[in-house]
């Protein structure tokens, strides 16, 4: 070793010297002269290296970033908490299932033996060894045991270092306000706030920010722009200033207006029906007020928009062409429509050829719901196999048997338990990818919503995406049109269209041409019409065009009520005919549809409106209060593991 190289190492012991020396209580290294032999210290060295490494993971956890292991499945399924992976035993589609109580509480609640699948509907038994099966119709999977939840890192200088704000949409850690439960307001988790006397983290996605005023109404969130303010709220609509600001979190000082039959008015407020002997305070009536909260209906109400990464984030399967069930071979959901005869299967995928016709072939997707009752002889009477349904919000992650309500059988008992199912979904998103040849044509991507369709037309000689809006009161409306690199050269391309939070979003290959999307405004109230039991569809002309990897998503669901599982409206009052088919008029228990509860609900000033992803299965501001600024840790950045699920968070 040449002398350089001797004094090497001491010049770098020097430096870690000056860095911890007043840490761990010792002198500089003395410099070294040329020639001299230096005798290192194995033991000081280990110490130096240990102390450096010491604090960088104090400084790292302090102030730039901390990991975190979600154990609940109130953000599912954006992250996981723990679940179970379950592959579907008839259409294979894999889906994980919420275990978070068996792993947390096994001496108060057993493990949940069934599931249903959000695919094909299907409800499958979870058999553990040596367990005999249940007596219903249901199919068995292996219990497969639980894994661990999401390992999500967490950045602390987004909203420390760069003294930034938290922006709407973030997913944020944070932890809970209150104490173990035993304070004057009731309004606490299930859960509880403490476990084993240290305090929980809690990871939602931030939706309400300071002083804003927000409302819950069928699945969306709306923010009010114009009218009712709290400087002129009436007596009662908001409760008085707590006893101690660090009371102001509480639910109860939020709470503006609960409406159980509400839908949006023309002026951008909330119509309310009073009738039916639902609410006897009837505005304009002699002898009776408006009810506490009424002005606050009145303001102007501008939807939420979600960007599109987060649209990604939030959607949930609906149904996969590619994975049918075995059980329901005959049974197809996408069918060609009436004289459109050009359609043919390929696989789980549609081929057409319509060069040389004029008009539009089609093909439409068919909301199916199966009965798990049929054949069963504890009802005592053989069931149809499906039915046409609105589609709801189905998660297979809430485990627990999907009702069969629609079908007239009501299960009772905590295995028959869902939380989620109810709700009618109307927002969507629909995707392929699709072979396109010709060089010429259009392709077109269609989603229904009550009387409208929304379409984004492809021309297949130019790429220019043109999205237009039909059965509005002024007929079909051009929204916009961008080219795009669609076309019909006989390469496959991936198309996504997605009508979302009144917003239309197109994706050609992973780009946005229309960036943020196209917003509208809807012309009526929102009804279910029949266009709702066939809502997405594809059409061709000019061109051939071959489907693959089809796949239809829908929407996250808010629910408006106190507690999160239970449904805006019971899909027993509104359920379809079990004899209805497309060519006959809608029933009219569907309109009831038009009339959802309605929450409006103000966020104090330094507080934020917390809610969880998997709303009909979350904890969240709706139920307990908001976040105060000071106990927000930080953003939720990236999952590292488990490998599989390594990402961005959106």
């Amino acid at each position: 070793m040449t002398a350089g190289t001797q004094a090497g190492l001491p010049e770098r012991r020097s430096a870690l010297g000056r860095v911890f020396g007043w840490i761990i209580g010792r002198a500089e290294t003395p410099e070294v002269q040329p020639g001299q032999t230096v005798v290192q210290d194995a033991w000081r060295e280990s110490l130096d290296t240990l102390v450096f490494v010491v604090i960088l993971v104090l400084i790292l956890k302090t102030f730039i970033a901390e990991c975190f292991v979600i154990p609940t499945g109130s953000m599912a399924e954006t992250l996981y908490g723990y679940q179970k992976l379950v592959n579907c035993p008839e259409c294979d589609h894999r889906f994980p299932v919420n275990c978070s109580d068996e792993v947390e509480f096994p001496e108060l609640r057993g493990p949940q033996p069934f599931c249903t699948c959000p695919n094909c509907l299907k409800d499958v038994e979870l058999i553990r060894p040596g367990q005999l099966s249940g007596a219903i119709e249901a199919a068995k999977y292996p219990d497969p045991g639980p894994n661990t939840g999401d390992r999500v890192m967490v950045s602390k200088f987004h909203y420390d270092l760069l003294r930034r704000g938290p922006e709407r949409h973030d997913v944020v850690v944070f932890k809970y306000p209150g104490n173990s439960g035993e304070g004057r307001d009731p309004h606490y988790p299930v859960s509880g706030p403490q476990k084993q006397h240290t305090p929980f983290n809690y990871i939602k996605r931030l939706m309400g920010r300071p002083g804003e005023v927000v409302a819950i109404h069928g699945g969306d969130l709306y923010l009010l722009k114009e009218g009712w303010s709290p400087a002129t709220a009436k007596a009662g609509e908001i409760s008085g200033a707590p006893e101690s600001p660090l009371e102001m979190w509480f639910h109860k000082q939020m709470q503006v207006h609960f409406e159980s039959r509400a839908r949006r008015g023309a002026g951008g407020g909330f119509e309310v029906d009073y009738g039916n002997g639902l609410n006897d305070q009837r505005p304009g009536a002699e002898s009776l007020e408006a009810p506490a909260g009424h002005a606050a209906l009145k303001g102007g109400y501008e939807i939420v928009r979600k960007p599109p990464g987060v649209v990604l984030a939030e959607a949930r399967i609906v149904y996969d062409a590619e994975k049918p069930a075995r059980d329901l071979k005959d049974v197809r959901r996408w069918r060609p429509a009436d004289g459109s005869t050009g359609w043919e299967n390929r696989g789980n995928g549609f081929l057409t050829d319509a060069s040389g016709s004029n008009g539009t072939q089609w093909v439409r997707y068919h909301h199916l719901l199966r009965s798990n009752l049929r054949k069963s002889s504890s009802v005592g009477q053989a069931t149809e196999t499906v039915r046409h349904q609105l589609i709801t919000d189905v998660m297979g992650y809430n485990s627990g048997r999907f009702s069969e309500d629609p079908f007239g059988f009501k299960p009772t008992g905590p295995d028959n338990y869902r939380g989620s199912g109810d709700n009618w979904v109307s927002d969507l998103i629909l995707e392929s990818t699709v072979t396109a040849s010709g060089g010429g044509g259009v392709f077109t991507c269609e989603l229904s919503k009550g009387a409208e369709r929304m379409q984004a037309r492809f021309d297949g000689g130019t790429g220019v995406c043109t999205l237009v809006r039909l059965g509005g009161k002024d007929g079909n409306k051009e929204l916009g049109a961008k080219p795009t690199g669609f076309r019909a050269d006989g390469k496959k391309h991936h198309v996504r269209f997605a009508n979302v939070d009144r917003n239309l979003m197109v994706w050609v290959d992973g780009k946005l041409p229309f960036g943020d999307g196209v917003p509208y405004n809807p012309e009526g109230n929102l009804v279910p019409s029949a266009n709702d039991l066939e809502p997405a569809s594809f059409g061709v002309q000019g061109m051939r065009v071959e489907l693959e990897s089809v796949k239809l998503w829908r929407d996250s669901y808010y629910t408006s009520r106190d507690n999160p599982s239970s449904p805006d409206q019971e899909v027993a009052d509104w359920t379809v005919p079990l004899d209805w088919t497309p060519d006959r008029p809608l029933p009219e228990s569907l309109r009831g549809l038009q009339w959802l509860p309605v929450r409006i609900l103000r966020v104090p000033d330094g507080h934020y409106l917390c809610l969880g992803d998997n709303s009909a299965n979350s904890s969240d501001s709706r139920s307990w209060g908001t976040v105060p600024r000071r106990l927000l840790l930080g953003r939720a950045l990236l999952v590292y593991w488990p490998f599989n699920r390594i990402g961005l968070i959106r």
